[in-house]
Order: C-alpha cells, then structure tokens, then sequence
C-alpha cells in the first residue's frame, strides 16, 4: 500500500503553447516571405502552394485538393497509395494523348530528313553533270586531234603531189 497514488497530492503546471491553427498562420507568413526572397519560378509555385495547403478558411478545401495535386505532380509531397493510383492513370491517359508540339516537332524533323535527302540527290547529279560535260569535252578534244591530222596528212599529200606536178586533187578523209 505504500505505491498507492489515490491518497498522494500533485501540483500541476499548465504551460499553453500555440494551437494549431496559430501554427498554421505563422507558417503561411514564413511561407509568403520566402516568396519574396526568391527568384525562381518553380520554386515561388511549391511555396504558393504550401501557402494555400496550410491556409484555413471556409470553401477553401476544394483549393487545397487542386493545390495537393499539383504537388503531387511536380513531386513535392509523397502521394498516398489511391493518389499514386490517379497519378499512374493520368500518365496512360497522356500516354496515349499525343501532344501538339510532339506532334510539331516530328514532323519538323522528317520535313528535315525529306530536305536533306533532296539536297543530297542533288549533289550527286551535279557531280555525275560535271563528270558527263568532262567526258564530252575528252570527245570534242579528240576529235578535234583526228581532224586536224586529217587536214595535215592532206596538205602533206597535196605538196607531194605539187613538187612531182601532178595536179592537185582534194582528199577528204
């Protein structure tokens, strides 16, 4: 009987600290004060956000909800198991959804693919052009050696048949 503690006699202290609504303001104020301070976009919105989440207030729990997913999607809070579940449906659905400027770019780039390919084509005909005007000028050129001999190899016959005086006839060749 010496533990029993229905005959012992206690001095309480209260110590009242802030409630939780008190906390939730000082954290909305240190939250908007960070926004102040910073010049990055990304993080102005996760702080806005936090703001919002910590805020109370009538009608504003729909705001929280819009504001918790968008957390949710930029990864800043852990979602729960039926909030990982929408997130993963989500990323199917836009799976499938093809975005405009996906859409844009890839053909963009096959617009390229198609250029490059002419642009290449064209090169190689210019090259098999120069080649063919090449050879025709090889052809002209000899000619132009078979001729000439030809006129050469006449008038050689023609003063050899000058100096024996035999009169001079025309070969043509």
């Amino acid at each position: 009987m010496e533990n029993d503690l229905s005959r012992a006699k206690f001095d309480v202290n209260v110590d009242v600290g802030p409630s939780s609504s008190s906390k939730r303001a000082a954290t909305v104020r240190g939250l908007t004060g960070m926004m102040a301070i910073t010049d990055d976009p990304q993080t102005k919105q996760v702080l806005q956000a936090m703001a919002m989440m910590n805020m109370e207030g009538e009608g504003i729990g729909e705001v929280r909800d819009f504001f918790r997913k968008q957390l949710l999607r930029l990864g800043v809070v852990k979602p729960t198991e039926q909030e990982a579940e929408m997130l993963a449906q989500e990323q199917e659905m836009q799976g499938q959804q093809q975005d405009p400027n996906a859409i844009f770019l890839q053909a963009a780039a096959e617009e390229a693919t198609a250029k490059a390919a002419q642009a290449r084509a064209s090169v190689i005909k210019t090259v098999a052009d120069a080649g063919l005007a090449k050879a025709k000028t090889a052809e002209t050129l000899a000619k132009t050696g078979i001729d000439q001999q030809n006129m050469v190899m006449t008038e050689i016959e023609a003063a050899q048949q000058a100096a024996q005086g035999e009169q001079i006839q025309p070969i043509v060749r």
